[in-house]
């Protein structure tokens, strides 16, 4: 009967080694994280009012959540506390593949925080390649693109109407207006958007929207 309990304190004691016991658990920070979410996928459970907490899978829950941007753990007088920063969506991107295509969000350090979903509704809606992604990170080269054509285009009105940017192409872009059916071809410097500034006055003055309009020569060619 001793050799039982031996051999049942062995493979119990393990379960429990790597887990800590708390009162309560905390949240701060919180806003599009759901808690139980985090509960869930870190295997966190109760048992006769005691909760157990396996740090290291709670600390891979948090690290593999991409809205959570940092995390902190404090353990205080058995109450444990999870201060969370969240990602904050900056920019929604279309991301174009070879098989399919998706809607993303990224945050200001250009990493995906959504897959699916659109919250961000101030910036215009920026379509990029599959290849301009490292993992979930955009590449450094197109990141530097991006940031370039957006201050170049927020220094002309015609930025609050601008709904969509294409950046598939290498060396221009095809922009499209809001409520305007014309793709407009541009350079993404200031002189192309100021083109495009000069010529969307133009079009909503004559009350006229062509397919497409080619801005990269010095005369616009309306099609």
């Amino acid at each position: 009967m001793r050799y039982v309990a031996v051999l049942l304190l062995l493979v119990v004691v393990p379960l429990y080694a790597s887990e800590s016991r708390f009162q309560r658990i905390r949240f701060t920070g919180l806003k599009n994280v759901a808690k139980h979410d985090i509960i869930r996928m870190a295997n966190i459970y109760s048992k006769d009012g005691i909760i157990f907490v396996d740090k290291e899978k709670l600390e891979n829950a948090l690290e593999a959540n991409a809205l959570i941007k940092s995390h902190k753990l404090i353990d205080n007088r058995g109450v444990l506390t999870i201060v969370v920063q969240e990602s904050v969506p900056e920019m929604a991107v279309y991301v174009v593949g070879n098989e399919s295509s998706r809607f993303c969000e990224i945050d200001d350090s250009f990493r995906i925080v959504t897959v699916g979903e659109i919250r961000s509704g101030t910036m215009p809606l920026i379509t990029i390649p599959v290849e301009s992604f490292n993992g979930r990170q955009v590449n450094q080269k197109t990141r530097v693109r991006i940031e370039r054509v957006l201050e170049k285009a927020k220094s002309y009105a015609v930025w609050s109407q601008i709904d969509n940017i294409d950046f598939s192409a290498a060396d221009y872009l095809l922009v499209t207006l809001k409520a305007r059916d014309t793709v407009f071809t541009v350079f993404g410097d200031g002189a192309g958007f100021k083109k495009l500034n000069a010529c969307v006055g133009y079009l909503d003055a004559v009350k006229h929207y062509p397919f497409s309009v080619d801005l990269r020569e010095k005369i616009f060619v309306f099609e």
